[in-house]
């Protein structure tokens, strides 16, 4: 872009002294005699295209350098000062008023390869501006020289409107950056542009040098010259074709012989007819050229998506059958599934014929009825909901059921077509045996955990935290909690007699039978060696007291048999706990655990195989025996509290105590 700066300076000084040259021009070589009116004016297009291609900010120096130029020139041609300056002044102004037109006209950025660009040369710089400006031109003219009006302003609007169709597409289309001119010329075609000029140097030549005949029809071998221009060299060939038959029409004129020059009635008239001829020439041939240009960009284009499309097509088919799942497109067909295309692992997994032609019937394939009925279920659903469905699906093959993780989703197309579906589906068979066997180790590993490893039972951590819950509910329902603490009598000297595998016997026979005793809402545990633990849920001192002596007497009454088919006896002591109804005054669980501890001391301090209640309300644990008397599966307790205003003796019924809710 040029600028207020040294090189814009340097721009500007070349495009004066190309100016200067081509005003020079106009006034000498293009000047036809008798009646010194040029055919062409080069200056106006020049400077036309050089304010085309530079910024708006350029303009000032640029237009200082060509007027300063363009007044030199015609000064040398022996103008006079005040006729050169105004002659320069609406030249100047003309490039302004076309230069502005046409940026308002044309796309931005400025190609002559286009129709809506040319057209605005043609019509809106040749036409409509140079109309206007020719006003100006005729009123110099007329005034300086006392020449007609009328035409005055023909000759200014022809003249320059020729001069703008044929130099200013010329310097447009050789100049643009955008497509560089020497880079595009190859040797052949360097060599097939020689052969062009020396044809239009002997055809051309021929008819408006050496032709004197005056025969209008002789320009026709012209016509192919300019189609091969049009087609081989599109815009560049056809500014430099038309360039060229200006100069031979030129000579033609300043030589008075050739078909213009002696069907004229003057030398005014043939330089008219001359420049309406190159006018229309210029416009057609670039109309053509502008068309040839467009359909070449266009078929580039659409060769270029096409390649795209291919390259496109190339990696989905190589990613369709490269996938390490199974991809297909299917369409529904009366009762059927019809199959467009089904990928390698497809084939290879449904075990499709390799000789099959698709489309397809699944049916054909060798798939089950209820199969396909399961697939067409899945496929209207997709359509029904409008969204992807993802369903499991048991295929059975010859190596035996295969569990396929399948999703299927509507391909989106033409309302008049069939509907399209695509189903990806992926053997998770393995998957699906890994994650059963990992949630297999997880609960193994979760029981191992929280249970006894040899009673089966809950470990010491296991029951606590469910001994934390329970009394967590109790407090928010205001529900008693007891606990029962058992530990077997005389456990080491089993050991010591007997041996530790009939010690491990004896802890799985009294784990057994506590199991199966107690409620189903109570919990059991192994608290440590010989002991266990028991929670007894929402249940009172007087119901705990009637379960811990079904225990201890379902132990005494079932000894351990041995594989000698000998009996063990085993007894049992127990210390009972409960938090009773006023819950504060349990404490911390350790408290509970504690007191039922001292009560277990106690009972096996007094001759164990008994059990021992301790006080609710105090932490001082009953030193009375209990009177329990055993009548139609109740129990009585009485004297269970130290306070002298206990209540009467309460019964209660195992059977139909109330689990919590």
């Amino acid at each position: 872009m040029l600028g207020y700066n040294r090189h814009g300076f340097f721009i500007s000084c070349c495009v004066g002294l190309l100016v200067f040259a081509s005003a020079s021009l106009g006034v000498t070589w293009f000047v036809v005699p008798p009646a010194a009116v040029p055919t062409v004016w080069p200056a106006s297009g020049m400077l036309l295209a050089a304010l085309l291609l530079a910024p708006p900010p350029a303009w000032p120096l640029l237009l200082i350098s060509a007027g300063v130029a363009m007044g030199l020139a015609q000064l040398w041609a022996g103008t006079s000062l005040l006729v050169s300056l105004a002659l320069t002044l609406a030249r100047l102004a003309e490039a302004i008023l076309a230069a502005r037109l046409v940026r308002r006209w044309s796309a931005a950025p400025l190609a002559m390869t286009r129709m809506r660009d040319l057209v605005g040369l043609v019509g809106v710089t040749a036409v409509a501006s140079n109309a206007l400006t020719a006003l100006l031109g005729a009123v110099v003219v007329w005034a300086s020289f006392g020449a007609s009006f009328w035409q005055s302003w023909q000759i200014w609007f022809v003249t320059d409107g020729v001069s703008m169709l044929l130099l200013t597409p010329l310097a447009l289309s050789w100049l643009d950056p955008a497509r560089p001119a020497l880079r595009q010329m190859t040797r052949w075609r360097v060599a097939e542009a020689a052969a062009l000029a020396a044809a239009l140097l002997l055809v051309g030549g021929g008819i408006f040098v050496a032709n004197a005949s005056g025969n209008v029809m002789s320009t026709y071998p012209l016509v192919p010259l300019l189609i091969w221009a049009v087609r081989r060299f599109q815009i560049r060939g056809v500014s430099v074709v038309t360039l060229f038959l200006a100069s031979l029409i030129t000579l033609e004129l300043f030589l008075a012989q050739g078909p213009f020059h002696t069907t004229a009635v003057s030398p005014l008239a043939a330089n008219f007819a001359a420049q309406q001829y190159l006018a229309i020439i210029a416009a057609s041939a670039y109309g053509i050229a502008a068309l040839v240009s467009e359909r070449a960009t266009e078929h580039a284009a659409q060769m270029q998506d096409k390649e795209a499309l291919r390259a496109s097509e190339a990696t989905l088919h190589s990613f369709f059958d490269s996938a390490a799942v199974m991809m297909g497109i299917v369409e529904l067909i009366d009762d059927d599934i019809l199959h467009i295309a089904d990928n390698a692992v497809a084939r290879r997994f449904l075990n499709i014929p390799a000789d099959i032609s698709y489309p397809y019937c699944a049916s054909a394939s060798g798939v089950p009825l209820e199969h396909i009925r399961l697939w067409r279920t899945q496929y209207v659903a997709c359509t029904h909901g409008g969204t992807p469905v993802a369903f499991e699906y048991t295929h059975t093959t010859t190596g035996g059921p295969r569990m396929l993780a399948v999703s299927v989703s509507l391909i989106a197309g033409p309302t008049d077509a069939p509907q399209r579906f695509a189903y990806v589906a992926e053997d998770v068979t393995e998957r699906k045996q890994t994650e059963a066997d990992l949630r297999a180790a997880h609960d193994r590993y979760a029981f191992q955990s929280s249970h006894d490893q040899l009673t089966g039972m809950l470990n010491r951590r296991a029951i606590t935290d469910h001994v934390d819950a329970e009394l967590a509910r109790a407090n928010r329902g205001s529900y008693p909690l007891s606990l029962a603490l058992l530990d077997i009598d005389h456990f080491k000297a089993v050991n010591d007699q007997h041996g530790h595998l009939v010690g491990d016997h004896a802890l799985i026979h009294i784990a057994q039978i506590l199991t199966q005793t107690v409620r189903p809402f109570d919990w059991v545990g192994r608290w440590g060696g010989e002991e266990f633990l028991v929670v007894l849920s929402s249940t009172g001192m007087d119901d705990a007291c009637m379960i811990a002596e079904r225990l201890r007497a379902q132990i005494a009454a079932n000894p351990l048999h041995r594989p000698d088919e000998t009996e063990l006896h085993l007894t049992v002591s127990i210390g009972v706990a409960n938090t009773g109804l006023f819950l504060e005054s349990a404490g911390h669980p350790k408290d509970l655990f504690r007191r039922a501890d001292d009560a277990l001391y106690i009972a096996k301090r007094n001759g164990r195989n008994q059990i021992r209640c301790a006080d609710p309300v105090t932490p001082s644990v009953r030193q009375q025996p209990i009177d329990i008397s055993v009548s139609h599966h109740q129990i009585r307790c009485a004297d269970l509290f130290t306070t002298t205003d206990a209540d009467p003796l309460e019964v209660a019924e195992i059977g139909t105590h109330t689990p919590p809710q």
